[in-house]
C-alpha cells in the first residue's frame, strides 16, 4: 500500500502537466441489467451514492483516498467487492488519474494484461461518462480480474474498482453493472446519508496481537492488564463520549465460542446495574471477514444513564477477545455505524 501511494505521487508529478491524448467522444451505453438481480442495499459516502448486494459487508482499506469498500459473496455464490475512491487533488481529471494508475500501479502487476478499455455512460440517470478498463493479473499464483471506472464527479476525479477471482468475474459483471447503473452524485441523491464518522487511525502493539482502527483524535489507553489490555476513548461531533474496550481471556480446548462469550459476559458485563442481553448472533468479522465471531447487544445503567452495549467476541492464538462499545447519548444509527466500521478493521497477527 505504501509503495502504491509513493508510486502514484511520483507519477502524478510526472504526468499531471502532460497534454492528454485525444479520446473518442463516442461513449458506449452500459447495458441495462435484466433477469434475476441481487437484493440490494443503499450506500452513501460524501457526494456519491449507489446500491450494492445486501449480503456484502464493509471492509477496511487504509488508502486515505478510499471512501468505502464493500465485499462478500452474492446470493448466487459469486465472490466480489467494490471500492470507491476520490482523488484528494480536485485539479486532477479522471483521464489524468487513469493514466497515473495505469503507469504507477497496474503496469507493475504480475502478468497484467488489459481486456477492455473504452468510454461508457452509466449512472442512475445515465448522466455520467467514465473510462472503463478491465484487467487481469496474478496475485500469489491466483488469477484476479478487476474493472476500473474513472469519472469526473462534483468534487474531483473518482475511481470505482471492482475485484473478483478470474473464475467469477464474468458472472459478477452483471452485479457490477447494477452498481454502476445505480450510482448518483451530488446533494440531490436519494440515498440516506450515513452518520458522519472521523477518518480512522490504527492501534498496533507488540504486546497485543490484534490491530484495530478507531476515529482519529480519540485517545488509546493501554491498561497494562492481560485481561483488559486496551481502552479507546473519544467523543462524537456533539461532544458526547464513547468508549471502546478490548478484554482478553484464556480458553481451553473444551470451550467453544458460545461458551467463551458466556464467560466474558459473566465476568465483565453482568455486574452492571439492570444488565440485560438483548440478542446474540454469529457473524464473520475483521478485515476481509476472516474471523468467526459472535455479535451481542445488551443494555444496562451506566452512571445512572441507560445505555446500549455492542460486543464482538472472537478467538485467536489460544485466547478469547471481546471488543465492546458504549456511547451514552449517541444516536443508535451513529453508534452502529462506527462500531461496524471499527470491526471491519480488526486484524490478527
Amino acid at each position: 500500500m505504501v509503495e502504491k501511494k509513493i508510486a502514484i505521487s511520483l507519477a502524478l508529478a510526472a504526468l499531471i502537466c502532460q497534454p492528454l491524448p485525444a479520446r473518442s467522444a463516442d461513449a458506449e451505453h452500459l447495458p441495462a441489467v435484466s433477469g434475476s438481480q441481487e437484493r440490494m442495499a443503499l450506500c452513501r459516502e460524501g457526494k456519491i451514492s449507489f446500491s450494492y448486494p445486501e449480503s456484502w459487508k464493509r471492509m477496511a482499506d487504509e488508502d486515505k483516498n478510499n471512501l468505502v469498500k464493500l465485499g462478500g459473496v452474492t446470493g448466487s455464490g459469486i465472490h466480489g467487492e467494490v471500492s470507491v475512491s476520490r482523488h484528494d487533488d480536485e485539479k486532477v481529471t479522471a483521464e489524468a488519474l487513469k493514466r497515473i494508475i495505469d503507469a504507477a500501479y497496474l503496469s507493475k502487476l504480475s502478468n497484467m494484461h488489459v481486456l477492455n478499455d473504452k468510454t461508457v455512460t452509466f449512472g442512475k440517470h445515465r448522466n455520467l461518462k467514465g473510462l472503463l478498463e478491465d484487467i487481469a493479473f496474478e496475485l500469489e499464483g491466483i488469477k484476479i480480474m478487476q474493472r476500473y471506472v474513472f469519472f469526473d464527479g462534483p468534487d474531483g476525479a473518482y475511481t470505482v474498482m471492482f475485484t473478483s477471482p478470474a473464475k467469477d468475474f464474468n458472472r459478477a459483471a452483471t452485479t457490477y453493472n447494477q452498481i454502476l447503473l445505480s450510482l448518483a452524485t451530488g446533494p440531490g441523491t436519494s440515498a440516506p446519508s450515513a452518520p458522519p464518522v472521523s477518518p480512522l487511525a490504527y492501534y498496533r502493539s507488540a504486546s497485543l496481537p490484534v490491530s484495530i482502527g478507531y476515529p482519529t483524535g480519540w485517545e488509546t489507553e493501554e491498561e497494562g492488564e492481560f485481561d483488559h489490555p486496551l481502552k479507546i476513548k473519544g467523543k462524537n461531533d456533539q461532544g458526547q463520549p464513547a468508549e471502546i474496550n478490548i478484554h482478553r481471556g484464556h480458553i481451553t480446548p473444551y470451550n467453544n465460542l458460545e461458551q467463551v462469550a458466556d464467560e466474558i459476559e459473566s465476568k465483565y458485563y453482568k455486574a452492571h446495574q439492570d444488565y440485560r442481553r438483548v440478542n446474540r448472533s454469529e457473524r464473520s468479522i475483521g478485515a476481509n471477514s476472516k474471523l468467526n465471531g459472535i455479535l451481542q447487544e445488551s443494555t444496562f445503567d451506566y452512571k445512572g444513564v441507560p445505555v446500549k452495549q455492542l460486543v464482538a467476541f472472537f478467538i485467536h492464538g489460544g485466547n478469547a477477545y471481546a471488543v465492546s462499545m458504549i456511547s451514552p447519548g449517541w444516536k443508535e444509527s451513529e453508534m452502529r455505524h462506527l462500531f461496524h466500521k471499527v470491526l471491519a478493521t480488526i486484524k490478527v497477527n
